[in-house]
């Protein structure tokens, strides 16, 4: 996964902070409801390792599937990380709910 875009609705808007390889966390983006927050990046074969994710009202649940882990524990609270970092290992797909 090199990027990732979120969108939501009834939960005061949401934000995203991706951690990438070779660079780090990259920065909350942040849109309102409906709004399309996009964290990572595109054309640069960049992996994305971690997530962090925070929603305006109420709580977050988040779960990653990790290069060579498989899927890990789901979490959830405001804001949730998911991914691994310091490790090298790519994230292969997210799950998101609020």
């Amino acid at each position: 996964m090199e990027a990732l875009a979120i969108s939501t609705g009834g939960v005061g808007g949401v934000c995203a902070n991706a951690h990438l390889a070779d660079i780090g966390w990259q920065g909350w983006a942040c849109g309102r409801d409906g709004d399309v927050v996009t964290v990572g990046t595109t054309g640069q074969s960049r992996r994305m390792e971690a997530l962090g994710v925070q929603v305006g009202t109420g709580s977050v649940g988040a779960q990653a599937h990790v290069e060579g882990y498989g899927w890990l524990s789901s979490v959830s609270g405001n804001p949730v990380y998911v991914g691994t970092t310091g490790q090298s290992r790519r994230l292969e797909a997210v799950r998101i709910w609020v």
